[in-house]
C-alpha cells in the first residue's frame, strides 16, 4: 500500500461504526496463549512469526494471553531478534518463558543471546530457577501495550493510528482480549471508505 503508514490527520472520511467492526476473532496462530504454562517452545515461536511476516506484518506483534485476559505482546522484530541469536540446539528444542520478568539475571550476560540465558527466576508463576533447554524471554514481551475497548468509536482508533504512531491496538470486552488491529489494516479500511464516498459523490 503506496500511503502505508502514511495517515492524514486532517482528512479522512466519516466514521459511523466503532472498534468492533474491524475487529476480527482472535486467530490461534496470531497470538500466544500460556494459560497452561509459561514456557513455549521455540518452534512454535517460530512459526507464529513466519505466519505473521506471511501476512505482511512484519512489524506486528504476537498478544500474549492468560485465561482470555491480555497480558502482554511480543512485538514481531524483537521476537524475530531473540531467535535469531539462539545457538542451533537451542532453536530445535528450547523452551522460551514468557512470564513476568526475572528479577535476577547472569552477573555476565552481556551479548543480546546470553542476555536472554536468565540462570534464575523469581517469578512466583514458576518458582523455581530455569532448567536446562529453557530460556527466559520475558525482557522481549511488553507487559502495557496500547489496548482499546471494542465499542471505541473508530475516529478515536483514527486519532489514535495518526498521531501516535502506533502499529497495533489490542482489543479488549469487558477485560477478554478480542483480537488485534494491524494499522495496515485500518489504512485498508479507510481507503475503502473513501472509495465509497467518492463513488457516492458520482
Amino acid at each position: 500500500m503506496n500511503s502505508y503508514p502514511y495517515l492524514d490527520a486532517k482528512s479522512h472520511p466519516p466514521f459511523l461504526g466503532d472498534l468492533g467492526d474491524i475487529t476480527h476473532e482472535p486467530n490461534p496462530k496470531r497470538l500466544i496463549d500460556i494459560s497452561s504454562s509459561p514456557f513455549v517452545h521455540s518452534h512454535q515461536l517460530r512459526a507464529k512469526l513466519e505466519y505473521m511476516h506471511m501476512a505482511g506484518e512484519l512489524d506486528g506483534g504476537l498478544p500474549i494471553i492468560k485465561n482470555d485476559v491480555l497480558v502482554g505482546i511480543i512485538p514481531g522484530p524483537d521476537l524475530e531478534f531473540a531467535l535469531d541469536h539462539l545457538s542451533e540446539d537451542d532453536a530445535e528444542n528450547a523452551m522460551c518463558y514468557l512470564g513476568r520478568p526475572a528479577s535476577r539475571y547472569s552477573a555476565d550476560s552481556g551479548s543480546p543471546s546470553e542476555s536472554m540465558n536468565i540462570l534464575e527466576s523469581s517469578d512466583a508463576e514458576i518458582g523455581r530457577g530455569l532448567r536446562d533447554g529453557e530460556l527466559d524471554f520475558s525482557s522481549c514481551v511488553d507487559p502495557s501495550p496500547m489496548a482499546s475497548d471494542i465499542k471505541s468509536p473508530l475516529e478515536l482508533v483514527f486519532e489514535c493510528f495518526s498521531k501516535l504512531g502506533l502499529r497495533y491496538i489490542c482489543v479488549l470486552d469487558g477485560g477478554k482480549f478480542k483480537g488485534l488491529v494491524h494499522k495496515k489494516a485500518f489504512v485498508r479500511y479507510v481507503k475503502e471508505l473513501e472509495h465509497q464516498e467518492r463513488k457516492g459523490e458520482h
